[in-house]
């Protein structure tokens, strides 16, 4: 341990982040995965407010996808339940029912109920493990129109919270200090700041500012993350989930893609970048009126499996509206064209956006890569990288210094 211990040791502590897609769930996998070393494995997690979730198909049972991803990768049993890991689950239109079907947080007995799952559901959890990691959804702010934000429910479970923040300085600033005034109006405790996806030439300007900012706050630095590219480097089933699709071939097509490609040119000038071998981990962009770029991908494909003995790793978005599916028609117009692409199921990664292409690529700009279950190769160099920068001591025991 890195720190001088003069605190009480926790029992469990709250991760929250300052806004959306700061790392949050990275970081605590990164310390699911240290816990686990210094308690033996016996670590608990939950998540008492759910947004993504999995519905188990013959209970009906909903399970937030984060607790999926851990309970999945670390091969754990949940005690007692899983359900009781992820007790509260808001799906789409909840806000909009609470407020205009069940009379919003003036129902009072509604939002009770909910209180008393997490309360429940924690305690199972706490008194069947040494430490509990307590994972929030989004920012501090995230459920208040439900009564359940992420400071409510901290101080509900009389929980420190340790807050995720992206790099930087001033910006930095700003997100961790309205953050913490909103945990500190609930009366929740600020246990930690976690500094996260810091550039790596940065680092020591960003430590040089925030160790005297978190002494003028009294938190202690818990951690100091740089970034790592293929943290956020997504795969087609990232761009599934993106464009509520499927694939048409590659299903057990899992490449990391590096960059985007759209393709402009004409398909002499495609291929050879094809060929070039700089643009394997790529993902490539295309119209679907484009018939000869997907030919010429399928054969550049098939060519790269006979030289190579493995599929090409590079994939395929083929854009269009439903009427301009692969040759510019109906699925049922270019059935030849569509039963190539279904062939060559074992060469590489193709998927059918029903988008244009420009509005496609603003959706692929913005979209962050999140974990899941299903990616076990992402999971493992999260935790790799979150390991090594995660002062573990400081999230056990209150006032490290």
């Amino acid at each position: 341990m890195s720190g001088v211990i003069t605190g009480q040791a926790r029992k469990a502590v709250y991760v929250a982040a300052t806004r959306q897609h700061v790392g949050k769930s990275s970081v605590c996998l990164g310390l699911m995965s240290s816990l686990r070393d210094t308690f033996d494995g016996n670590v608990g997690f939950i998540k008492p407010v759910g947004q993504r979730h999995t519905t188990c198909p013959t209970t009906g049972t909903k399970i937030d996808n984060d607790v999926h991803t851990v309970v999945d990768y670390f091969g754990m049993n949940p005690i007692p339940n899983l359900k009781s890991w992820s007790p509260v689950i808001l799906d789409r239109n909840h806000t909009r029912d609470v407020w205009l079907k069940q009379g919003g947080l003036d129902n009072s007995d509604l939002l009770e109920v909910k209180k008393q799952k997490i309360q429940k559901a924690y305690q199972d959890v706490t008194n069947a493990h040494e430490f509990t990691v307590v994972e929030g959804t989004g920012h501090a702010g995230v459920g208040s129109c439900v009564g359940l934000n992420n400071a409510q429910v901290a101080k509900l479970l009389n929980l420190d919270m340790i807050f995720i923040a992206n790099g930087g300085l001033g910006k930095t600033y700003d997100e961790l200090a309205l953050n913490m005034n909103l945990a500190k109006m609930e009366g929740a405790n600020i246990g930690g700041v976690v500094i996260n996806k810091v550039q790596p030439d940065k680092l020591q300007q960003v430590s040089d500012f925030f160790t005297p900012v978190l002494k003028h706050w009294n938190v202690p630095l818990v951690g100091l993350v740089p970034y790592g590219d293929a943290l956020d480097s997504p795969t087609m089933r990232d761009y599934e989930e993106l464009f509520h699709t499927k694939r048409l071939s590659g299903t057990e097509h899992h490449t990391h893609y590096t960059d985007v490609q759209i393709v402009a040119t004409g398909l002499r000038r495609f291929l050879e970048k094809l060929a070039s071998g700089l643009y394997d981990e790529s993902i490539f962009v295309s119209h679907a009126s484009r018939t000869d770029v997907v030919l010429g991908y399928l054969s550049h494909c098939k060519l790269y499996q006979m030289e190579h003995k493995k599929a090409f790793p590079g994939g395929l978005l083929v854009c269009g509206e439903d009427t301009q599916k692969p040759g510019g028609g109906t699925i049922d117009e270019n059935k030849h064209l569509i039963k190539a692409i279904r062939a060559a199921d074992d060469t590489t990664g193709i998927l059918f956006v029903n988008r244009a292409v420009q509005p496609a690529m603003v959706d692929i700009e913005r979209n962050v890569a999140k974990l899941n279950a299903d990616d076990p190769q992402r999971t493992s160099a999260v935790i790799k990288q979150y390991r090594e920068h995660i002062l573990t001591d400081k999230v056990i025991y209150r006032n490290v210094l």
